[in-house]
C-alpha cells in the first residue's frame, strides 16, 4: 500500500506550456524587501486593517521564549496558547453568519452532523519561525532559483524556499514541496479513516526522513537530484504490520521521476524502479556526501536552534531494488544499500 510522501507535480502542471525554465528571477530591489516589509520568507509582515490578523513579530523561535523552559526535544509540544478562548462557535445553526469564511467541507460536516459537529474559532496567532540560516538562504538563492522544463523541478537553488517572491502557481507550489520541516525527522504516527457511520480503523506507521534539501550548506549541484530520502514502515494492524515504502524524492523531475520502493511481507518480495548500474553508484556516493555532510551540520549547529530542532535517527534508504531492511535502532543518520529478497 503506497503512502505518498510529496505529491507529485507531474499530473498538476500537465497543462502548463512553461518553457524550458521559468521567468527570471526577482530582482535585487524586491529580495531587499525579505525581512523588511515582508518576513523573510516573503509574506507580507503587517497585519489586517481590522486587527484580527496581527503583523508578524519573529514567531516563536524557542520553547523556553513560549513559556516552557524545561521543554526536551521528543517531549509532547506544550501549548503556549492553552489559555485562549473562544471569539464565537459556528454551528449548524448559525453557520449562515460565516458564509463567507466556510469551505464547501466545512457547510457540509455542519449539516450532516447538526447536533454534534462545531467549529470553535480562536484569536490568530503568527507564531512561525524557522532558523536563521533558512532565512539567509532563501534571500540568498531568490535571485537564482529557477523552475526546471516544463515546471517539473528546480535549479539553482538549496536549504532555503526557492521563490520567497513567487511569479507563478507553479512557483508557489515547490515554496510547499521545499518549505523547512526540519534536518531529521522521526515520527510515529496514525491514520483513521472514518466512514460515514462513524467506523474506522488505526492504522499506525512509523517514517523518518532526512531532508537533503534543507541540510546546512545544500546546493542543487551536490544533492544527486534528491529533496529527501524517507521510509515508512506500517506497525499496525497485524494484517498490514511489514510493510515498508521506502521514497527518494526528486528535485528536477525533468530529469528524473520519483525513486520510490515498496516491500510485502506477504509476498517476501520488493517492487521497485529498476536502476541502472550508473545511477546505483552516483546514488550511493551521494549517499555518503549527505551523511558526512550531516554529520558537520550537527556539529555547527547553533545553540539557539537545538530546542526546535529535531533529532537525529535511525534513517535506512536503497540505491537499488531490494528488501529486507535493517530493524535496529540508530544514533545518528545511516543510509544503507538494501540486500535483495528471495521471491
Amino acid at each position: 500500500m503506497l503512502k505518498k510522501f510529496v505529491t507529485p507535480v507531474l499530473g498538476f502542471i500537465a497543462g502548463l506550456t512553461l518553457g524550458a525554465h521559468s521567468m527570471a528571477a526577482v530582482s535585487a530591489s524586491e529580495v531587499a524587501k525579505l525581512g523588511a516589509e515582508l518576513t523573510p520568507l516573503g509574506a507580507e509582515k503587517a497585519g489586517n486593517a481590522d486587527g484580527s490578523i496581527p503583523a508578524w513579530d519573529g514567531g516563536i523561535t524557542s520553547a523556553a521564549q513560549a513559556g516552557f523552559a524545561n521543554f526536551r526535544p521528543g517531549q509532547h509540544h506544550p501549548d503556549p496558547f492553552a489559555n485562549d478562548k473562544p471569539l464565537y462557535t459556528v454551528t449548524a445553526a448559525n453557520m449562515g453568519q460565516y458564509a463567507n469564511k466556510l469551505t464547501e467541507g466545512h457547510k457540509k460536516l455542519l449539516q450532516t452532523y447538526r447536533n454534534t459537529f462545531k467549529m470553535n474559532v480562536y484569536p490568530t496567532h503568527r507564531s512561525a519561525a524557522f532558523p536563521q540560516r533558512i532565512y539567509d538562504a532563501t534571500k540568498r538563492i531568490a535571485t537564482t532559483a529557477q523552475l526546471a522544463k516544463d515546471g517539473n523541478g528546480v535549479t539553482n537553488a538549496g536549504e532555503g524556499i526557492p521563490f520567497p517572491i513567487p511569479q507563478s502557481g507553479v512557483e508557489v507550489f515547490w515554496n510547499h514541496v521545499l518549505r523547512y520541516r526540519g534536518d531529521v525527522i522521526v515520527r510515529n504516527i496514525g491514520q483513521a479513516p472514518v466512514t460515514a457511520g462513524g467506523d474506522y480503523t488505526m492504522v499506525k506507521f512509523r517514517d523518518e526522513t532526512m531532508v537533503a534539501y534543507s541540510l546546512p550548506g545544500a546546493r542543487s549541484e551536490n544533492l544527486n537530484n534528491t529533496i529527501a530520502y524517507f521510509i515508512q514502515e506500517t506497525v499496525g494492524p497485524a494484517r498490514l504490520a511489514g510493510e515498508v515504502l521506502l521514497v527518494q524524492e526528486t528535485l528536477d523531475q525533468s530529469l528524473e521521476n520519483r525513486r520510490a520502493w515498496v516491500y510485502n511481507p506477504g509476498q517476501r518480495q520488493s517492487a521497485a524502479l529498476r536502476l541502472d548500474a550508473g545511477r546505483q553508484e552516483r546514488t550511493a556516493r551521494a549517499v555518503q556526501q549527505l551523511q558526512a555532510q550531516f554529520e558537520h551540520a550537527q556539529v555547527q549547529r547553533h545553540p539557539q536552534e537545538e530546542s526546535h530542532q529535531p533529532r537525529g535517527g535511525p534513517i535506512r534508504a536503497a540505491s537499488r531494488v531490494g528488501g529486507g531492511f535493517e530493524a535496529q535502532g540508530r544514533t545518528k543518520p545511516s543510509l544503507q544499500q538494501t540486500h535483495s529478497v528471495c521471491g
